[in-house]
């Protein structure tokens, strides 16, 4: 903490006295361990374009920096893993957990390994200058210096939650992916295997925004440790050592630390790898072509449920008159959605508070397709027909096969289980056992609608970019699931003909998303113009000060 306390006194934006201040500091605590630093000069350095198609095109450029990395070499022999952590901030901000405290932890990591050098392999600490304009000093290290075996970041390790590991693309495989894990278990720390964020790394490795992506450019293996729970006061003033938690910051030292110094060989050929999340399990990493043919093989057997089942009682009761009924649901529901998110807009000229409300927006949204599901639904539920169950298959059986072939069988695993699931259930002929094993046909939508998922992609700004933001990404994320809620709502409706109770439903639907949109649209906590100064750390200038 004294490091952290030390250096986040002042902002440190690169080329500035503070960012030289914070250089002399991390030389002079080097030192004093026995340790010489080498000073790389930095200079003018380029930077490459970004094209993300319909999200982001950032060009080409260049940046003047007067800053060095300071770099630490500790082993005498054997391949090279590189640790990093940027000393630098942007304007305004003192940098405790952004990034005062993993340069801390390397400090640490540091002295021990001068006491305890490193076996087998070579072990080169970064404390890299200019990292918040574009990732310039590790890109400028990682471009003048042989490729590692490795690369770790460490950007906004010490607050709370797990060690979450960001950025392992397709490089990180199969043996690479269970050594990592393995390092997990020997350090005794709680680590997060964001399948997400793999998927994310794996489709569009450019879009990295950490210094490990210097190294993911160059075909170096690298991840980006950091900690998991949304830090709302990253890039603002609030950024003070005070937000940090000592067990945050533990934890990411003694996992960098075992990844450091472990004598065990780090894979120098890897395959492809899936990881997958068993429901309050731990991740299973297991090879990608198994994990795929296991998938397609259950697409298969859905299809033979359907077939086999084509003459069945248990499709009578099936869906709505047409299929066009479930896309006008889907359409009506959405357009629903938007207004909300403008009318919202419009009354308090600021974005809808979703990092203040995020479960109950979650919530408000779901409530909507529920009841438009139930609305258009039941205009056609006496119908006899098998369109919403073939086109179920058809719509689940394509997102699944296009995410195997672009090696994101991570992501095709929900939908696989949701069409499984689905057609498991329309097997059965009583109208409450179909409803119990329907459950398990929401995993997808259960997954894409995670809280902590929207959360995190909230407060890295992807909706930003995006027209209508929350709005659009609930559209695409329900369409596919529209014509098996559908078929469950007609289900549930004729569950509770049978026993008299069929208007009871649509007044729970109905008070489920009045209430939440009243919360969806609260009054936020900070004022329109802190927000698009401060973006979500807006709150902290009223409540977390």
């Amino acid at each position: 903490m004294d490091h952290v306390g030390n250096l986040a006194q002042e902002t440190r934006f690169h080329s500035t006295t503070p960012s030289r201040r914070a250089q002399q500091y991390i030389t002079r605590v080097l030192r004093s361990h026995g340790i010489e630093p080498i000073i790389q000069k930095i200079g003018t350095q380029k930077i490459p374009s970004i094209s993300i198609p319909y999200v982001v095109e950032i060009p080409a450029t260049s940046k003047d920096v007067d800053d060095a990395n300071i770099v630490v070499k500790l082993g005498d022999q054997g391949p090279t893993r590189v640790f990093v952590a940027h000393y630098d901030t942007v304007h305004e901000s003192p940098g405790a957990i952004d990034n005062a405290a993993s340069v801390a932890i390397l400090l640490e990591i540091a002295k021990r390994l001068k006491e305890q050098p490193p076996k087998n392999h070579r072990v080169e600490i970064l404390f890299s200058a200019a990292e918040e304009v574009g990732l310039v000093g590790a890109r400028h290290h990682a471009q003048k210096n042989a490729p590692p075996e490795l690369a770790v970041s460490l950007d906004m390790v010490g607050y709370r939650g797990r060690i979450n590991l960001n950025g392992a693309g397709k490089l990180i495989g199969l043996a690479r992916s269970r050594w990592i894990k393995q390092r997990a278990i020997e350090s005794q720390v709680a680590v997060n295997f964001a399948i997400p964020q793999r998927s994310l790394s794996k489709l569009l490795p450019m879009a990295e925004r950490s210094d490990h992506g210097a190294f993911s450019e160059r075909d170096v293996p690298a991840f980006h440790l950091y900690s998991e729970e949304p830090y709302l006061a990253y890039h603002s003033q609030w950024d003070t050592p005070d937000k940090v938690d000592l067990n945050g910051l533990e934890s990411g030292f003694r996992f960098a630390f075992e990844l450091a110094r472990s004598p065990k060989v780090f894979p120098s050929t890897d395959s492809a790898a899936s990881w997958i999340k068993i429901p309050f399990g731990p991740v299973v990493i297991a090879p990608e072509w198994l994990v795929s043919l296991v998938l397609l093989c259950s697409i298969v057997v859905a299809l033979i449920i359907l077939v086999r089942r084509r003459h069945g009682d248990s499709f009578r009761p099936l869906g709505v008159r047409n299929p066009i009924l479930a896309i006008i649901a889907h359409v009506l529901a959405s357009l629903s959605l938007i207004g909300l998110h403008f009318f919202a807009e419009r009354l308090h000229a600021y974005p809808l508070p979703w990092m203040d409300h995020i479960s109950a927006s979650t919530l408000c949204a779901v409530g909507i397709y529920f009841v438009w599901t139930m609305v258009v639904g039941s205009m056609g539920w006496q119908a006899s027909n098998r369109w919403c169950a073939w086109m179920s298959w058809l719509l689940f059986a394509a997102i699944a096969i296009t995410l195997i072939l672009l090696n994101l069988s991570e992501l095709a695993i929900p939908f696989t289980v949701s069409l499984l699931s689905f057609c498991i259930a329309c097997t059965a002929e009583r109208s409450w056992v179909r409803l119990i094993l329907f459950l398990p046909s929401t995993f997808s939508l259960l997954c894409f609608l995670s809280p902590g998922l929207i959360s995190e992609m909230t407060f890295h700004q992807f909706f930003h970019q995006v027209p209508f933001g929350h709005a659009t990404y609930f559209s695409l994320v329900f369409f596919p699931s529209m014509f098996i809620l559908t078929t469950y709502f007609n289900w549930f409706r004729i569950y509770l003909a049978e026993r008299s109770q069929g208007s009871q439903w649509a007044l729970v639907g109905v008070v489920l998303v009045a209430t939440t949109a009243i919360l969806t649209i609260a009054p936020p906590k900070c004022s329109a113009a802190d927000f698009f100064r401060f973006d979500s750390a807006c709150t902290y200038k009223y409540v977390n000060r």
